[in-house]
C-alpha cells in the first residue's frame, strides 16, 4: 500500500544506480564514421588503455589508429628539431645558388630568390611536424609495425622470424639531439631493410635487445 510522504520525510528510488559515466561518444572516430556497435565498444575498451600510455610520462607520444587495435607509438619529440636542421642545411646550398643565379642574370630584385626563398621556408617549418605526425611504430611480442609516408603511405609489419640483422645507427644530428634509427635486416630476395629513424637511443637499444631476445628463444 502506497503512503504519501509526510512533511520532511525524505523518499528512496527503487531504481538502479546510474551506469559509470563513459568518455563522450559524439565525436569518437568509430561513431563519426558509422561503424558498427561492436567495433565501437572495441574502441571504448581500449581507451583506458591509450590514456594509461599517455599519461606515463614517456617520451613517446600515442596516436590511435582507425581500423588496428594496437595504437601506434611516435618517436622522440626531438625528431621534428632534427629533421628541421637537415632541412635547413639541404636548403642553404638552394638559396645560395639561387642568389647567385640572379645575380647573374638581369631579372629584377628578388625575383628568382624570392619565392626560392619562401618555399623553402614553408618546407623547413612545415614538413618535419608533418612527417613527424604521419611516422609511427608498433612492437608487439613477434613483430615491429612501422607506418610512414605523406603522399605514398606506407605500413609494414616484420614478423622478428624475418630479420637477420639489426643495427642501432646514429648521426652527428642524431647524437646531439640523443636519437638514434633502428635497421631491420630482413631475409627475402631484395635484402629489404626497414628503417625506424627519431627513436630515443636508449628506446633504440632496448627494441634491438627485445628483438635479439625473440629470435634466440624462437631458434632454440
Amino acid at each position: 500500500v502506497e503512503r504519501p510522504l509526510g512533511k520532511g520525510e525524505a523518499g528512496s528510488s527503487i531504481l538502479p544506480s546510474s551506469p559509470t559515466s563513459l568518455p563522450p561518444v559524439a565525436n569518437h572516430p568509430s561513431i563519426r564514421l558509422g561503424h558498427s556497435p561492436e567495433r565501437a565498444c572495441g574502441a571504448f575498451a581500449a581507451w583506458p588503455f591509450i590514456a594509461a600510455m599517455n599519461e606515463d610520462g614517456a617520451h613517446s607520444e600515442t596516436v590511435a589508429t582507425q581500423g588496428d587495435e594496437q595504437p601506434l607509438q611516435q618517436g622522440h619529440p626531438n625528431h621534428p628539431k632534427a629533421m628541421r636542421v637537415e632541412a635547413v642545411l639541404v636548403a642553404l646550398p638552394l638559396l645560395i645558388g639561387a642568389l647567385v643565379a640572379e645575380y647573374l642574370t638581369p631579372f629584377p630584385n628578388f625575383l628568382i630568390a624570392g619565392p626560392v626563398a619562401l618555399i623553402l621556408l614553408l618546407v623547413v617549418i612545415m614538413l618535419p611536424h608533418r612527417r613527424y605526425a604521419v611516422r609511427g611504430y608498433a612492437l608487439s611480442e613477434d613483430r615491429l609495425r612501422v607506418v610512414r609516408g605523406m603522399m605514398f603511405h606506407s605500413d609494414t609489419v616484420v614478423p622478428f622470424g624475418r630479420v637477420q640483422h639489426i643495427d642501432v645507427d646514429r648521426g652527428p644530428i642524431e647524437r646531439y639531439y640523443g636519437l638514434a634509427t633502428l635497421q631491420l635486416y630482413t631475409a627475402g630476395s631484395h635484402g629489404d631493410v626497414i628503417s625506424l629513424p627519431g627513436l630515443a637511443h636508449q628506446d633504440a637499444l632496448d627494441m634491438r635487445e627485445t628483438i635479439r631476445a625473440h629470435i634466440k628463444r624462437a631458434s632454440l
